[in-house]
């Protein structure tokens, strides 16, 4: 009888006694999938808008912020500090006080504001990086006055 001889993989510690590379993967696991590997996955939520998408920018060239719930918006705003959009303690104060609410801390889609992803009335959320620079500034002024509203 032919003895096998296993071989740990560098990257996980599982083992495959035929491919000493690669290790096997669940397809069904998101933790496993490569593409989605250190992405947090949010139910709800397929794909993103841009600007290209037809109805999706209001009449002012920006999208609307009235189904932006208080965790997209704080995400939103610290995705607008990060990215220098936004100057001033203003939005840094608002953001740190809309993080503190407990509806905030649990929201899925804070995270999703994290990454530039506006909520919409749709499950797909609207891309604010496809927009340009100008309508950002202006869309994150929109955002930390809202943020402002929502942290009273």
């Amino acid at each position: 009888m032919r003895r096998v001889r296993r071989r740990r993989c560098r990257r996980e510690r599982c083992f495959r006694p035929s491919r000493p590379v690669a290790c096997w993967r669940s397809p069904t696991d998101p933790a496993s999938n490569p593409a989605t590997q250190g992405a947090q996955i949010v139910t709800g939520v397929t794909g993103s808008t841009t600007v290209a998408t037809p109805g999706v920018l209001g009449a002012n060239g920006l999208p609307t912020l009235a189904s932006a719930g208080a965790g997209n918006v704080a995400g939103l705003v610290a995705y607008c500090i990060h990215k220098k959009l936004v100057n001033g303690t203003t939005a840094r104060s608002t953001a740190r006080a809309l993080v503190k609410r407990d509806d905030v801390k649990n929201d899925q889609f804070y995270s999703v504001g994290g990454q530039g992803l506006l909520q919409t009335g749709t499950s797909t959320p609207f891309d604010i990086s496809t927009l340009e620079r100008s309508k950002r500034v202006e869309l994150c002024s929109d955002l930390v006055k809202k943020g402002q509203s929502l942290s009273d």
